[in-house]
């Protein structure tokens, strides 16, 4: 199993001070590798990690101030363009990612650590039947979609799994021992 995680590129993996969603992306990597997995983690080239690095940006934009929109499209266009090397991709990038899912065949899973502002969710919506959505927490959840799980840690485990659309019990979430 190859998966891509996308990560935010406003902090490092795993993050020095604050960073929150950061911290999940990178607490994800090491167990999915420390469990056999092949995982290539899409963050800033100063990430600390034991998965596969890549980036487009060296420095967490939290630090180093630079425009995001151009940092943001490089990062999402550096995972999407490699998506056929992957089973799956999994977003922890909000919403943005989730409008080049369409261009790809790779499955795409986004983690949804809350949302910033309504003005995202019709993106979400839009995105809702393509595409799998776990949360961080129950309360991180919007109504109108729907969701896989709201793991209490998102690791896959050592059980061999297939990923397909319409799967109701897709493993990639499964809460770990």
């Amino acid at each position: 199993m190859k998966i891509a995680l996308l990560a935010p590129v406003t902090w490092r993996m795993s993050p020095r001070n604050y960073g929150p969603w950061e911290q999940v992306v990178s607490v994800l990597a090491e167990a999915l590798v420390k469990e056999g997995v092949d995982v290539t983690l899409f963050a800033t080239g100063d990430s600390v990690t034991q998965a596969k690095l890549e980036y487009v940006w060296e420095k967490p934009l939290g630090e180093y101030p630079a425009n995001a929109k151009v940092t943001e499209c490089l990062q999402i266009s550096g995972v999407v363009e490699k998506a056929c090397e992957f089973d799956v991709i999994h977003n922890h990038f909000d919403f943005l990612p989730l409008t080049y899912s369409g261009l790809i065949a790779t499955p795409f899973i986004t983690t949804i650590h809350g949302f910033s502002s309504q003005e995202i969710i019709p993106v979400y919506k839009k995105y809702n039947a393509r595409t799998f959505y776990v949360s961080i927490s129950d309360s991180d959840r919007h109504n109108g979609l729907n969701y896989l799980d709201t793991p209490t840690l998102c690791v896959i485990t050592s059980q061999p799994f297939s990923v397909s659309m319409g799967d109701p019990a897709l493993p990639i979430c499964a809460n770990s021992q």
